[in-house]
C-alpha cells in the first residue's frame, strides 16, 4: 500500500531535504569543522559542519514528533516506538550509519541510542530541490523568491535539528550537500538510511547509487509497488498543485534490478503502519533492506 500522496502537503516535502542539484552548484560543501575521528574503522578524516548555537524551541520546524528532556513536541510523522520497524530491523550496535535527509534527526537520535556512531545528512540549499511545474506556483512564476522562502523553511527545520543536537548530547557529525553526490570522503558506512526521501525526487536511481557507493547495508522507506515488474508510476496530478513535491513510485521489480546493477541484493521488504498529523488512521509504509555482495 503507498502513501495517499494528495492527503500529505506542504510540509511532508521537508523530507526531501536531499534533492538533486542542478549542474551550475558546486560540489558538496560539508563544512569547515575539523572530523575528531574515531575508532571505527570506516572512518575518515574529513570536514563537517560547525555545530549550530542551540536555537530558540519557538525558531524550530519539527517533522518528527520527538520527546525532548524538557518535553514533547510535535511534527508532522509520529514513529516513536517504531524506529526499528520504520528502518527493516537493521542491527545498528557498534555500525556506522549515514541518515540520509535527516530533517529533525529522529533516525539519528534513534540509532545513536543503539550504540550507532552517526552521520547525518541534509541538502545546503534550497535551490537544489525540485518541484512538479503547476503553473501558478511560485516555484514557477518568480523562482528566486521561492527558492528564498524554501531555504527560510529549510533552515527552520535545520534549527529543530540542532536544538535536539544540544538536547540529546549528541554526537553525530553533519554533512550538507547533495544527496546524488554525497562526499566519498565521509568515508565508509555499515548502514546508509533513505527513509521517505525517495518519492520527493525526480531521479532515484542517482540517490540510491550515491547511497550504495558509500554503505554495505541500504535502507529505503517510501512509496512500494509490490511487483516484480520494471515499472515507475508518476504520482503527481494536475488537480493536485497542493502535492507538488512527489514524482514517482517504483515497483520492487526497479528497485530489485538498480540494486542489482550496484552489486546489492534485497535481503527483505517488511511493512508497518505510522502516524501523520494529516489522517486518522496510520499509514502503512513498506522498507526495503539490501545489502552487498549477496548472489542475486
Amino acid at each position: 500500500m503507498g502513501l495517499p500522496i494528495h492527503g500529505i502537503a506542504r510540509a511532508s516535502a521537508s523530507r526531501a531535504s536531499s534533492m538533486a542539484t542542478p549542474g551550475d552548484l558546486p560540489a558538496p560543501d560539508c563544512g569547515n569543522a575539523s572530523n575528531p575521528g574515531g575508532t571505527h574503522p570506516y572512518n575518515r578524516p574529513m570536514s563537517y559542519v560547525e555545530p549550530w548555537p542551540a536555537p530558540a524551541l519557538r525558531d524550530c520546524y519539527w517533522y518528527h514528533t520527538l520527546d525532548l528532556p524538557g518535553g514533547s513536541v510535535t511534527g508532522e510523522w509520529d514513529l516513536r516506538g517504531r524506529f526499528d520497524d520504520y528502518t527493516g530491523h537493521v542491527a545498528l550496535s557498534g555500525k556506522r550509519v549515514l541518515d540520509i535527509g535527516t530533517a529533525s534527526g529522529f533516525l539519528t537520535w534513534e540509532s545513536e541510542k543503539r550504540g550507532a556512531d552517526v552521520v547525518s545528512f541534509d541538502l545546503d540549499h534550497a535551490s537544489r530541490q525540485k518541484l512538479l511545474p503547476f503553473r501558478d506556483t511560485i516555484y514557477m512564476r518568480d523562482r528566486d523568491e521561492s527558492e528564498r522562502q524554501r531555504q527560510a523553511f529549510f533552515d527552520s527545520m535545520k534549527r529543530g535539528y540542532w536544538y535536539c543536537h544540544h538536547a540529546f548530547g549528541s554526537r553525530a557529525r553533519v554533512c550538507y550537500g547533495n544527496i546524488e553526490r554525497i562526499p566519498p570522503e565521509l568515508g565508509r558506512f555499515d548502514v546508509a538510511m533513505l527513509c521517505s526521501v525517495l518519492e520527493h525526487l525526480p531521479d532515484h536511481v542517482q540517490a540510491i547509487a550515491s547511497a550504495a557507493s558509500l554503505a554495505d547495508t541500504v535502507g529505503i522507506t517510501g512509496p512500494l509497488t509490490d511487483s516484480d515488474d520494471r515499472r515507475a508510476e508518476f504520482v503527481g496530478y494536475a488537480s493536485h498543485p497542493e502535492a507538488n513535491f512527489s514524482f514517482w513510485r517504483y515497483s520492487l521489480g526497479v528497485y530489485r534490478e538498480v540494486f542489482a546493477m550496484l552489486g546489492f541484493r534485497i535481503s527483505r521488504v517488511t511493512r508497518a503502519s505510522y502516524r501523520h498529523v494529516t489522517t486518522p488512521a496510520p499509514i502503512e509504509i513498506p522498507t526495503i533492506v539490501a545489502e552487498r555482495g549477496r548472489a542475486r
